[in-house]
Formats: structure tokens, C-alpha cells, sequence
């Protein structure tokens, strides 16, 4: 990838923009995050990656259930009782 420069201002309210072409390059959108790494003497800043959730993480605590005695589940279902 070859090396682009930009150079943005900070206004009173130390906001920044983002130029066009290193939003294009990096695919930065509304909404993503940057992560600002300091270091001795510059800030690096770098687009947070977004994860696609799975699905079935999406399902965890959809089911209510009773809390179970594994020790009596297991004896149950072994010695019926």
C-alpha cells in the first residue's frame, strides 16, 4: 500500500476529520471506532475492526431455565432416583 499523507486541523472542541481517502483505503464508516495509541512522540490511530457476531452467541440467555443439580440430574438419569 503505498504511503498517503493528509493533514487535518483540531477545532475548538479538539474534534478532527477523517480524509476521504484514508476513509476509502481503511473503509471507515459512521459509527466505527478509532483506537488512539500514544507513543513517545506521535499518536497512532487505528480503525477498531468490527467482529461479526455468531449467531448462537446471539442466543445465549434467550431460554429461561431452571438452575440444575448436576450431581442429581446424573444419579437421576444413571439410578433413577
Amino acid at each position: 500500500m503505498a504511503r498517503t499523507t493528509a493533514i487535518t486541523k483540531v477545532s475548538k472542541k479538539y474534534l478532527t476529520s477523517i480524509p476521504s481517502n484514508i476513509r476509502k483505503i481503511f473503509a471507515i464508516e459512521v459509527g466505527d471506532e478509532l483506537e488512539w495509541l500514544p507513543m513517545q512522540t506521535e499518536i497512532i490511530v487505528k480503525p477498531k475492526r468490527r467482529v461479526k457476531e455468531d449467531p448462537l452467541l446471539q442466543m445465549i440467555g434467550l431460554l429461561e431455565a431452571e438452575p440444575s443439580d448436576v450431581t442429581k440430574d446424573h444419579n437421576k438419569i444413571l439410578y433413577g432416583r
